[in-house]
């Protein structure tokens, strides 16, 4: 009786021990499992207004850059639904969105123009605020109805109803780009709507930057050069300061020439500007290059 009673107690441990092993494995599965599952999501905020402008905790599932761009316009489109109150950006406005380097492009459709100005103020600021959550997005380009409204960030889109545009203006502004060989400049116009609390020049410099329109036209500024902060105006002369010197990255000193020319052509055409000084981080003397002086003002070529 005493040999069964030991052979019974041995084979409850190792049903003991098989249990315990098997509980081990399955909460390793359920963490590895809720780990995948928070792996597939990226918590960002969306940005709202109802009475003043809030920023709403939102769990997208991650997916091709295109996929969260466009995840997150249909959210904003369906906010009023599921908030009473809330403004972002209207349910009846088709909206569709590409990346671009780091700039999203939204392609708004005509809907977009019968807007109260408020309700454009509101669907822009929405916009920008909530897609620059993503890591990937720099900036904001507006297309309506295949015309370009403005390329936006944080720092020129406030979120504040005072500073919503009480009106919309456009001015058709001459914009230098280089010819298909890389020979000499060539111009084309282009309206562009004025924000009220922006530096025109920086307006002017970040379209060369968006690149000419299609057919007999090349880019000479690369995609991704960033402005450090507003241009400013002294005693006749445009101060561009550039976030670093891009110029080195172009290939040859004739197209470096041609750039710095787009530039300042496209300046002292539009504004009031007489010469334009070229910076790079805040330094004058940061590039060098044989066929121009960049450390003194720059005139209209």
């Amino acid at each position: 009786m005493a040999r069964y009673r030991k052979k019974l107690d041995y084979r409850s441990i190792l049903a003991i021990a098989a249990a315990v092993v098997a509980l081990i494995a399955f909460l390793l599965f359920l963490t590895l499992f809720l780990r995948g599952e928070r792996d597939e999501f990226l918590d960002i905020s969306v940005f709202y207004y109802n009475n003043e402008w809030i920023a709403e905790p939102y769990r997208v599932r991650l997916g091709t850059h295109t996929e969260l761009t466009e995840n997150i316009l249909e959210r904003l489109q369906r906010l009023p639904e599921q908030i009473p109150g809330a403004r972002g950006l209207p349910r009846g406005l088709d909206a569709e969105s590409v990346m671009d380097g780091k700039t999203c492009v939204v392609i708004l459709s005509e809907a977009y123009d019968a807007l109260s100005l408020s309700d454009r103020g509101i669907a822009l600021a929405s916009m920008v605020y909530t897609l620059t959550e993503l890591e990937f997005v720099n900036d904001v380009f507006v297309v309506v109805d295949g015309a370009p409204l403005g390329l936006y960030r944080r720092d020129n889109l406030l979120l504040a109803s005072e500073l919503l545009p009480e009106r919309v203006s456009q001015r058709t502004y001459r914009l230098y780009f280089a010819d298909p060989a890389l020979s000499r400049l060539v111009h084309t116009e282009r309206e562009i709507v004025v924000q009220p609390n922006r530096p025109p020049e920086n307006q002017l410099i970040e379209e060369l930057i968006l690149g000419p329109p299609a057919g007999d036209y090349r880019r000479l500024i690369p995609a991704d050069v960033r402005l450090r902060g507003n241009i400013t105006l002294d005693g006749g002369i445009c101060y561009v300061d550039f976030a670093n010197d891009f110029l080195t990255r172009i290939d040859s000193e004739e197209t470096v020439l041609l750039t710095v020319n787009s530039i300042v052509n496209t300046i002292i055409d539009n504004t009031n500007a007489l010469q334009v000084q070229l910076l790079f981080a805040g330094d004058k003397t940061a590039v060098e290059i044989e066929l121009i002086d960049l450390g003194k003002p720059l005139s209209r070529e």
